[in-house]
């Protein structure tokens, strides 16, 4: 069995490698899990593990979408729309379980997983910033650890996206701590980095950059060009990928798909806006994390799709992951048709037109860490009326079960009905509609909560009773 120690891709002269191998990752967006139903979409009618061997047919990686939401409660949520019947290993399973087993089929198919943090909240859309009021950096930083020390021992989890789709406000390189993306991504990084070196850290750029090229829009998360005087660092040395988004005339009419020389006008745009990394030779790798579109036959979206699957191969570019397996992505369609199992072969061609020789990676077995250091067992001790209202006491026994004493813990409560009060613990402030909670001030100058040592968490809630809690 490989462990995580035994694999590792490196980033060196523009490229990624594996030992002294120069890879070349054929990858494909799969989403549903940043969205509400916190499940794969498709699941709905198709197995997943059929869907998963039509993938590694045709590619090699797949880039994984989820949400800063899914990530802080992945034990303390249920998948929503799977057909059990044709999911039947998936029954039961919280959302961090179905996660897991998605994760560990990939490696037996040798599928690589990038792992996407692309929302903030599932029922939202993708905000401009990295944070949100609801969703403080704090909380990003906190479900990156989650997700990457759970997948530490996954060979195939071999890179992060930190942030999905920078726009409108986002800035680069301007110093600005409320909007520049380029400072962000190095603090968010190198938090990853701390809790598992061997990953990749996948930064996408901005929309615009008013200090490079002022009243130019580029694709949301397209544009890098500020990286030629402001690049990210890391603590880590040959871990940084640029991974901007380009997409053509399907998805938005961009003033250049008009001029009369498209699509041979494109390289140079493509070139201004992320290609210049590679071909100046600055030194991160580029892999894009999202293009695409129907590519009609005969239409400027194939033409377009065609050209840029040319510009890949004579610039060197080996790595991008193609958007996307959906049929239900309206603006692009799917790699899949609407039946969730019919190809569109013209797009396969394209992408294997971009990647004519991906890598072949190992098919080992992996085993995903337990969810959490600490086990949670919620009581009701009592339950009331007051008037028309039901009033609910409730504890939560944390029980610490991991290696070592505990100086901390992240209690997160799915907020329902009103919290009156709590007791034996620290109250934070709310995260994501969660109320969350830390060990009571006499665990620090106790040296830590004890292995196998416990504390009970009291609550009193008026109206509905919280059900989910999950400790992060």
């Amino acid at each position: 069995m490989m462990s995580g120690a035994d694999f590792e891709l490196r980033v060196q002269n523009g490229g990624i490698y594996w030992g002294s191998e120069r890879v070349s990752i054929k990858g494909v967006n799969w989403f549903g899990f940043e969205t509400a139903d916190f499940a794969l979409h498709g699941l709905w009618c198709t197995n997943m593990l059929q869907l998963l061997d039509f993938t590694a047919q045709h590619f090699n990686a797949i880039r994984l979408p989820f949400s800063c939401e899914l990530s802080l409660n992945m034990d303390a949520r249920r998948p929503g729309n799977i057909d059990y019947a044709a999911n039947p290993e998936l029954q039961g399973l919280t959302t961090g379980q179905v996660v897991d087993r998605f994760i560990q089929e990939c490696a037996r198919r040798g599928l690589l997983v990038l792992l996407d943090m692309h929302r903030l909240a599932a029922a939202q859309d993708i905000p401009e910033l990295w944070y949100s009021a609801e969703y403080p950096e704090s909380a990003v930083l906190q479900g990156w650890k989650t997700m990457v020390l759970r997948y530490k021992d996954c060979w195939n989890v071999f890179a992060a996206d930190l942030n999905n789709e920078p726009h409108g406000c986002a800035s680069w390189g301007d110093g600005n701590l409320r909007t520049d993306w380029q400072l962000a991504a190095a603090r968010i990084g190198a938090v990853i980095l701390e809790a598992n070196p061997r990953l990749l850290i996948f930064v996408e750029g901005v929309e615009r950059n008013g200090c490079v090229q002022p009243c130019e829009n580029c694709w949301w998360g397209g544009h890098i060009a500020g990286a030629a005087k402001a690049p990210v660092t890391l603590p880590v040395e040959g871990k940084l990928v640029y991974s901007p988004h380009v997409y053509g005339p399907d998805v938005f009419g961009q003033p250049y798909f008009s001029d009369p020389s498209f699509p041979d006008n494109m390289p140079d745009i493509w070139s201004k806006h992320f290609g210049f990394i590679k071909q100046e030779g600055h030194g991160p790798a580029i892999c894009p994390g999202e293009w695409g579109g129907w590519a009609k036959e005969g239409g400027s979206d194939a033409a377009w799709q065609v050209k840029l699957a040319d510009w890949f191969v004579e610039h060197g570019i080996t790595d991008s992951f193609y958007w996307c397996l959906n049929p239900n992505s309206g603006d692009t369609g799917g790699i899949l048709q609407e039946d969730w199992a019919t190809p569109r072969q013209h797009k396969l061609d394209i992408v294997a037109r971009a990647h004519p020789n991906p890598t072949k990676w190992p098919q080992d077995e992996v085993t995903p860490a337990a969810p959490a250091p600490e086990d949670c067992q919620v009581t009701e001790v009592n339950a009331w009326d007051e008037g028309a209202v039901r009033c609910f006491q409730l504890e939560a026994k944390v029980t610490n079960t991991g290696p070592g004493p505990a100086s901390s813990m992240r209690l997160r409560v799915a907020a329902a009905g009103e919290l009156q009060k709590a007791w034996n613990a620290t109250q934070l402030p709310d995260e994501g509609g969660c109320w969350v909670f830390d060990f009571p001030d006499w665990v620090g100058p106790s040296g830590g909560l004890a292995v196998g040592a416990n504390v009970v968490v009291g609550l009193i809630v008026k109206g509905e009773k919280p059900t989910e809690f999950a400790v992060v």
